[in-house]
């Protein structure tokens, strides 16, 4: 059976660059692309919106090059998270692949309350376009925390890295290590455990050596994954959405690829207040993988 890749649009011009990555990636694929947009309820029984929304949206697609029998369109009413979560799950998506940006159906799905429902809901991978106002490179940066899911989240980084011609950045960020020696001072409050000045505190050997512990499992852990694509080992110490964000800068990638689940650093990062940091400051795409 054909994959089907869900791919929601509205009247903003970032919804054209959509339309083009979904071209893109289903010929690299052979998905299926089916087209949603949502409009308002009131609209319902409106025959002749529906007929100039599927008009236009229609002569959008057609005009990328895609031809009918690649694709589907369908113009639904309602609320946009719900209406998204619900088709991506009866239709069996494989992704869902949408822009993130302000003042739209989007911008309000992706920079709102909803981001927390449709990654809570999602049964498939959501792929997040941002519209980049530079040129970026081709490296995709991939936080790894060692759950579960870390190996799975890597295999699929590294097929969109094979897709993309790209190559990975592994980073992960530990927490900032307790200095023991200085234990007295710890209790009087003289030093901080898990201060970002702890390494300054020990001599440099021994702060090399933690260094090169989380380095060396890092390195492992990508190793043990058999990857195809060129990859690359980081290690951050302190919290992880700023770390991340300082990496996919100072790389210029053009993709962050994680992964939200429960009961970690991780699950902090993606459900709950600091989706809205990551998404409204980088500026790359963001694949979140299930």
């Amino acid at each position: 059976m054909r994959k089907m890749m869900l791919v929601p649009l509205d009247y903003h011009d970032v919804s054209k660059h959509v339309i083009q990555l979904a071209k893109e990636r289903s010929q690299r694929t052979g998905a299926f692309m089916r087209f949603l947009h949502v409009a308002k309820e009131e609209f319902q029984d409106r025959g002749d919106v529906r007929e100039s929304i599927d008009r236009n949206f229609n002569k959008w697609i057609q005009d990328q090059g895609i031809v009918p029998e690649d694709y589907e369109f369908v113009t639904s009413f309602g609320k946009p998270a719900l209406v998204i979560s619900d088709m991506a799950r009866l239709t069996e998506a494989e992704l869902i692949l949408m822009a993130a940006h302000d003042h739209t159906m989007v911008g309000r799905l992706f920079l709102g309350s909803n981001t927390d429902f449709v990654l809570h809901h999602a049964t498939c991978p959501v792929y997040v376009h941002k519209n980049a106002t530079h040129s970026l490179e081709r490296i995709i940066v991939v936080p790894i925390d060692y759950s579960d899911v870390s190996g799975a989240l890597a295999c699929q980084a590294d097929a969109l890295a094979q897709d993309l011609g790209a190559e990975l950045h592994f980073v992960h960020v530990a927490d900032y290590p307790e200095y023991p020696k200085h234990a007295y001072a710890l209790a009087t409050g003289l030093y901080q455990a898990g201060d970002e000045n702890v390494f300054d505190h020990m001599d440099e050997k021994e702060a090399a050596g933690i260094k090169e512990g989380h380095l060396q499992k890092l390195e492992h852990f990508i190793e043990s994954n058999h990857l195809k694509s060129p990859a690359h080992a980081t290690i951050e110490f302190g919290r992880p959405y700023e770390k991340i964000l300082k990496l996919q800068e100072r790389k210029n990638a053009m993709m962050i690829a994680i992964v939200p689940h429960s009961h970690n650093v991780m699950h902090h990062l993606f459900i709950g207040s600091n989706t809205d940091y990551l998404v409204h400051h980088v500026a790359c795409d963001v694949y979140v993988h299930r």
